[in-house]
């Protein structure tokens, strides 16, 4: 998993982060051969309704090809992504492509505070709009988003097998990252195997509990919170330029405010070392008032100096019992893991995951990528 870029922020599930209003984007018009569409940022806290529908219809389509088979995201889920209070360690340019004043076509672009030179771009194209250039419309005025950021270099999310892989070639961009996109039938859960786990742990690891966590959480774990955060810094991110990130409790708070606002309600399990009192792993399962069927399986880590001991299927098994026994409406759970992450992917497939979308991060120059655009953008 990306270093410090949780699940929850994904383009399909959700964004984290302060939309902002880019001066370099004051709004192009572009003549394709079908059409003059017009590329212009949105502020969530101003826009008029009829900006977040089209949006939401163009997010849907985007659903409707990555995941056929859940629910499709009510428009609440999304109006709330789009107004949710800020959090400090991302920025987001938000943008539309209308067709004379309908929205047809949306683009997010996260900017990273951690990660000073490089930036996401997820744009999604209604379906009945995808082949007549509104895609290159929000891909050039996206580069301009980023590089008036001071953002050098570019992310691009695409499935396996799509279409779009040979357009990310010829924009100059390089697979860099494979993630598995996983989802667990809450109905295939084997219990048994769960009460295992647990009492396997009882025995190799009897110096440790679980601490059980809600926002916000209590002052006086923040910083051994943010510390074992910072441990997500060892899931594999293979070839993207991405640099490590250092949780703080400010950053935190912003974080956990931001989640709330959102509709998310957080379960942390924390394993801690009863002799040192060291948190020496967690696990975060989300669940999305606006979208409760399927729940988000966010960060599970356990720090170097304490693995071996089963405590990542102990961390998984106790929160699989306790959260959905308060949630019995989840039905699916969600998860993303880079795919040479063995350790976890492992565990993961014991529990009854399944792989249900695969996705490549594709990077590279946004010079290149300009210099690929029609008429060079």
């Amino acid at each position: 998993m990306r270093a410090q870029l949780s699940r929850s922020q994904r383009p399909i599930c959700s964004h984290t982060g302060v939309s902002v209003n880019t001066p370099a984007l004051a709004g192009d018009a572009w003549e394709t051969p079908h059409m003059t569409i017009s590329v212009e940022p949105f502020d969530p806290a101003t826009a008029p309704e009829s900006v977040f529908r089209g949006a939401h219809e163009a997010y849907l389509d985007l659903e409707r090809d990555f995941f056929p088979n859940d629910p499709l995201t009510p428009f609440e889920f999304h109006l709330h992504n789009w107004r949710s209070k800020p959090s400090l360690h991302r920025s987001d340019v938000r943008l539309v492509a209308k067709l004379a004043d309908e929205v047809v076509s949306v683009c997010h672009v996260a900017i990273w505070n951690d990660h000073a030179d490089i930036g996401l771009i997820t744009p999604a194209v209604r379906r009945d709009m995808r082949g007549k250039g509104v895609g290159t419309a929000l891909f050039a005025d996206s580069l301009d988003a980023l590089e008036s950021h001071g953002r050098t270099k570019l992310i691009v999310d695409v499935p396996i097998g799509s279409p779009l892989e040979p357009t990310a070639q010829r924009y100059g961009l390089e697979r860099a990252l494979t993630e598995k996109i996983n989802q667990l039938q809450v109905s295939d859960i084997d219990w048994g195997l769960m009460d295992s786990w647990i009492e396997a742990a009882s025995v190799k690891a009897p110096d440790y509990e679980l601490l059980w966590m809600r926002p916000p959480y209590p002052e006086e774990h923040i910083e051994s919170w943010c510390r074992i955060s910072d441990s997500m810094n060892d899931a594999p991110n293979e070839d993207l330029d991405l640099e490590d990130t250092v949780m703080t409790p400010e950053k935190w708070r912003s974080i956990e405010s931001n989640l709330t606002h959102r509709g998310w309600d957080v379960h942390a399990a924390v394993a801690v070392h009863k002799p040192t009192g060291d948190f020496a792993g967690m696990t975060t399962l989300m669940y999305q008032r606006f979208h409760p069927e399927i729940a988000m399986q966010d960060d599970t880590v356990v720090h170097p100096d304490h693995r071996g001991r089963g405590l990542g299927r102990l961390l998984k098994a106790s929160m699989a019992k306790e959260f959905l026994t308060k949630y019995p409406e989840v039905t699916r759970i969600n998860t993303g893991n880079a795919g040479s992450n063995v350790p976890m992917l492992r565990i993961n497939d014991e529990m009854g995951f399944n792989a249900i979308l695969e996705i490549s991060a594709w990077q590279g120059l946004i010079a290149d990528a300009r210099a690929a655009l029609p008429n060079n953008g």
